[in-house]
């Protein structure tokens, strides 16, 4: 199982991304993962986005009975569809045009899906425009993720595993804090169905988990495509911040790490775990900026007083990067855990195990409080409730303002 191959080099082979980033990818334990997909029935949620189409090809490697693409973008889902029969004709692919906000539809769907295995991809990821469209991000992150697992509720023992981030821990964005908001209603409701079916012996109840990682390189409109679209049209490249870092993975090899922790969840668990991918260490941007320019055969020219490495060659056509400021919303650096948070190690290496207590949360009360925010909600109203449901995004966006 061969990663894509990534296309971001507008001329001459693609680059390769994890030489980029100085990193040796994760393997993929076969027989674990094969036990949990194979002959199974499995849908994936955003199955046309990045993460999702890259699970979805990777999920089709390992012979389930269906595979349901759950998609808003009709394009996208048109896409990841055909690549899909193409190269598995035998494959049941079912192509599901539905957006998981549609709370009634999203149960209607996955009760008739009965799957065994759900793969919520489905999000809003980028930091800026999510400052400007709060509403939407808590429709769409929360409400969208609660809709998604409580439908997986009706299904007995399946399993639902969350793709969080590294900007859920202590958010300062607002993006952050719905994510962080899905992953404490995910928490909250993989105890609840435990004490609704008690020792299960009378049903099985659904399991959930979440998966945290960092910044993936070649997502849809990523750093890369940015600055490939940048250096195609001669400079500058931009960067917001000289002291920026960020963790990063290849998009192949966090599918395959999701894949991973989701095989290892244990259904007897008392607690939904929360898994954190092994990001590495984190990558200045500037740093990054300038492997790109030199994988593209140009010499990189910083802003005065910004020195990062050595020049490594002479008479090779300069590109300019500049830096244009931090945006809205955004850390100069990400967390991976929370401080309370002990990551453990998990069997795959490439993997660890949050294990902390969490704080006292009502997922239903929660839910009806975000769900009186209104289609078109004012930006103060949504970050009223944010700061009143999450006292860590309080605490940040406090210390935000202040500085």
């Amino acid at each position: 199982m061969d990663a894509p191959s990534t296309g971001l080099r507008a001329w001459g082979p693609p680059l390769d991304l994890a030489r980029l980033i100085a990193r040796t990818p994760h393997a993929l334990d076969p027989d674990a993962v094969g036990r949990l997909i194979r002959r199974r029935r499995v849908l994936i949620t955003g199955a046309g986005g990045s993460i999702g189409s890259a699970l979805a090809r990777l999920v089709a490697e390992f012979q389930p009975e269906t595979l349901a693409l759950m998609e808003r973008s009709e394009n996208a889902l048109f896409e990841i569809d055909r690549q899909l029969r193409e190269r598995h004709p035998h494959l049941d692919v079912r192509a599901v045009l539905h957006d998981v906000v549609d709370r009634e539809g999203t149960r209607e769907l996955v009760t008739e899906l009965r799957p065994d295995v759900v793969l919520h991809a489905a999000a809003h990821k980028h930091v800026p425009l999510m400052e400007d469209h709060p509403h939407l991000a808590v429709i769409n992150n929360a409400l969208g993720t609660a809709s998604v697992a409580d439908a997986t509720t009706e299904i007995a023992g399946a399993r639902f595993v969350l793709i969080s981030t590294d900007k859920a821990v202590r958010p300062t964005s607002v993006m952050g804090a719905t994510k962080r908001l899905a992953e404490r209603y995910v928490g909250w409701l993989h105890q609840t169905e435990r004490e609704r079916w008690g020792d299960a012996s009378v049903r099985a109840p659904a399991t959930f988990a979440m998966v945290r990682f960092g910044n993936v390189l070649g997502s849809a409109a990523s750093v890369l495509q940015v600055w490939s679209a940048q250096l195609a049209s001669g400079g500058p490249l931009t960067i917001t911040d000289a002291r920026m870092t960020r963790y990063f993975m290849t998009i192949h090899e966090a599918a395959t790490l999701v894949l991973q922790a989701a095989a290892m969840t244990d259904p007897a668990s008392a607690t939904a775990p929360v898994y954190v991918l092994d990001m590495g260490k984190p990558i200045q941007i500037v740093s990054l900026a300038e492997r790109f320019v030199r994988a593209h055969g140009f010499e990189p020219r910083l802003p005065t007083g910004i020195v990062v490495s050595h020049a490594i060659g002479s008479g090779r056509p300069e590109i300019d990067i500049t830096c244009t400021g931090a945006r809205p919303g955004e850390k100069l650096h990400e967390q991976l855990a929370y401080d309370a948070e002990e990551l453990a190690p998990t069997p795959h290496p490439g993997i660890r195990a949050c294990v902390a207590p969490e704080g006292p949360f009502h997922g239903e009360s929660a839910l009806a409080l975000v769900q009186t925010l209104g289609p078109r909600a004012p930006r103060e109203q949504v970050l009223r409730i944010l700061r009143q449901l999450l006292p860590e995004f309080a605490e940040q966006t406090a210390i935000t303002a202040a500085a």
